[in-house]
């Protein structure tokens, strides 16, 4: 009888609040930070690497140190869907997205998870704090057409692929993405064991999910169904079902609507009030420029009357020193025609006496010859 299930991050699911470490085996949760890496992992246990045009919207989520957590999947440019035990208070996480198949890029998560309900459903969104370019993302579930009992479904992760001699957990990370087919199959005993969140389970022969393998997608018909969470057995692997979150819940799917369509709004309206306050920058600066413009254009113009004024007194000074110049000039010359005057007046009076002298003259000879 089941008794126990186990989350499947790499941090697993308690940690000791000082230290960081646990009281969990080294694979009871997706993903990993051990350091005994088992040589040869293929992946997923008993998984195969991943075609590399496959599961181009699969992320890895680490911690601050760059430690291995869980997986996600990327379902639009900025969100990532994964499950909420991944993280806790105080985590700084990022994903690298295009881990599948590389190189990757790192991106920090700047903002708090949205997580359903305080937890009491283990499904998470994180918001990248700008839309990625890369164009792969994954569709969300088709209700109306999801796995019945039976149907195969996909599951990808970079946790351990390994088991001990006795088919115990063993921690480690596979360097590659791992995928496998596993069947959908009834899960009525674990479903019991926690009545509030909403499950279908996954089980294959000799195939299991690991820790670091939580938060990736499980797949039907290229749209995601469920996100990895559990396993049902603790120390052992592929003795028991693992437990997917069933996205066709219908409070799931809405909820994951409703959180990014306020999200959206959210930040539509700091967008357009970003906007409102760029402009009013932009109106200030330009306001401030045209007051700089106008005293400075008022300075120019007192600068240009000023240079106008010192020209035009310059040419005054110019006008008054060739009039004075002209002055004497015109002085000089009544002066000499003043004294060409006299001189003509003089001769004049000179040439009268003369010839009146010469009258006298030849009245005198006239008497004498007479």
């Amino acid at each position: 009888m089941v008794n126990k299930v186990v989350p499947l991050d790499s941090r697993q699911w308690k940690r000791d609040d000082n230290d960081g470490s646990s009281d969990a085996p080294s694979c009871s949760a997706v993903g990993t930070t051990v350091s005994t890496v088992v040589d040869g992992y293929k992946g997923i246990i008993k998984g195969q690497q991943c075609n590399p045009t496959e599961r181009l919207y699969h992320v890895k989520l680490v911690d601050q140190n760059n430690n291995f957590i869980c997986g996600g999947s990327l379902i639009n440019n900025q969100w990532v869907l994964t499950v909420a035990h991944c993280w806790k208070s105080g985590l700084k996480l990022s994903v690298i997205l295009g881990v599948h198949p590389g190189p990757g890029e790192k991106v920090d998560i700047t903002t708090e998870p949205a997580i359903l309900k305080n937890r009491i459903h283990d499904i998470m969104l994180l918001k990248l704090p700008e839309g990625t370019k890369i164009p792969a993302i994954i569709g969300l579930a088709n209700c109306n057409a999801k796995p019945r009992l039976g149907d195969e479904v996909q599951i990808a992760g970079h946790a351990s692929t390994h088991m001990g001699n006795n088919k115990e957990r063993v921690g480690g990370e596979s360097a590659t993405l791992q995928c496998a087919n596993v069947n959908n199959v009834d899960c009525t005993r674990l479903r019991e064991l926690k009545s509030s969140q909403h499950w279908f389970c996954g089980q294959a022969d000799g195939k299991d999910a690991c820790h670091g393998d939580s938060g990736g997608a499980v797949v039907f018909n290229g749209r995601l169904y469920g996100l990895v969470t559990f396993t049902g057995g603790h120390v052992y692997a592929t003795k028991e079902a693992f437990g997917f979150i069933d996205l066709c819940h219908p409070g799931y799917l809405q909820w994951i609507e409703t959180t990014i369509a306020n999200s959206n709004k959210k930040q539509n309206k700091m967008t357009v009030q970003r906007k409102k306050d760029i402009k009013e920058k932009i109106k200030n600066l330009m306001e401030n420029m045209m007051k700089k413009k106008t005293v400075q254009r008022k300075k120019d113009i007192k600068e240009k009357i000023k240079n106008l004024m010192e020209n035009m007194m310059k040419k005054k000074t110019v006008q008054r020193t060739f009039k004075e110049k002209l002055k004497k000039v015109g002085n000089k010359i009544k002066e000499k025609i003043t004294n060409l005057k006299d001189k003509v007046k003089e001769g004049l009076t000179n040439l009268k006496d003369k010839m009146s002298n010469l009258k006298d003259k030849i009245k005198e000879k006239l008497k004498k010859t007479g």
